[in-house]
This record gives C-alpha cells, sequence and structure tokens, in this order.
C-alpha cells in the first residue's frame, strides 16, 4: 500500500521551515510531505480575509490529487480555518463518487481552530485588537 501524502497547513505567522524537522522525519519513512507557504503570513497590507490563504492550501492538495494520491492534511492553529474551507468537495467518497482519483482521507486538527459551519470570521470567536476591527471597518 502506498502511503498517502500529507499537506501542511501552517499557522499564522508560521512558515513551512517551521515544520521542516516533521517533513523530514516523514521522508524518512517513505511519507510525501509539505509546507503550505500562506499569502496571508507577513503580508503588508495585511489581507482583509483569509480567503487567499484557503485557495493556496486548496492548490497543495489539488496538485497531490491531480498525482492520483490520497492526502491527509494536517492544520496548526489559524491554519485550521483555511484548511476547512480548502477541503471542501474533495473528500475520498465525493472524488471516488466522481470517478476521480485520490482524495483527501483525512483531516487533522493540531491545536487548530474551526468555524462552525456558517460562520466565516475567527472575530465570533476570539476577540479582535483595534488595529484587527479598524482592517474590518475598512474593508465593509
Amino acid at each position: 500500500m502506498v502511503n498517502p501524502s500529507i499537506v501542511i497547513v501552517p499557522g499564522a505567522w508560521h512558515q513551512p521551515a517551521h515544520f521542516q524537522g516533521l517533513i523530514d522525519e516523514l521522508a524518512k519513512v517513505n511519507y510525501d510531505a509539505e509546507g503550505v507557504t500562506m499569502p496571508s503570513v507577513d503580508s503588508s497590507p495585511p489581507l482583509p480575509t483569509w480567503e487567499q490563504d484557503a485557495q493556496a492550501v486548496r492548490q497543495a492538495i489539488m496538485n497531490k490529487l491531480d498525482a492520483g494520491k490520497d492526502v491527509v492534511v494536517l492544520a496548526h492553529l489559524f491554519g485550521g480555518i483555511a484548511m476547512s474551507e480548502a477541503a471542501k468537495g474533495l473528500g475520498k467518497k465525493d472524488r471516488d463518487g466522481q470517478g476521480l482519483k485520490g482524495g483527501i482521507i483525512k483531516l487533522v486538527y493540531m491545536c487548530a481552530m474551526a468555524l462552525p459551519e456558517g460562520q466565516c470570521h475567527v472575530g465570533q470567536l476570539v476577540p479582535q485588537t483595534p488595529e484587527e476591527e479598524e482592517i474590518e471597518r475598512q474593508h465593509k
């Protein structure tokens, strides 16, 4: 049996390099793993939404699925929100039903956030700073 590929979704302020030790250890036991570079990290000005992060995660997942691989997606901290959005419709059963190879077989939330379905703003869970509130006001 072929091991699934692993896509690692870093949390806020993290880069794939923060997970390089994990990626290296997984490679030693024949797991293909890679981290996603999140567009929101170090962006200036800050991005108004996490949509671009979700798109980056979805593209990383799709690269594996297009190669016919099964995928485990592991998210850390804020990465859980982007992962949840990015994974929609890419589950193994969904793709099998469409006659497509590969699919997400597991989502792993490692100290990660997950918004309830229909909720689109982490500020509803975590109080915002005055700066975050100002950014939100500017983009309404």
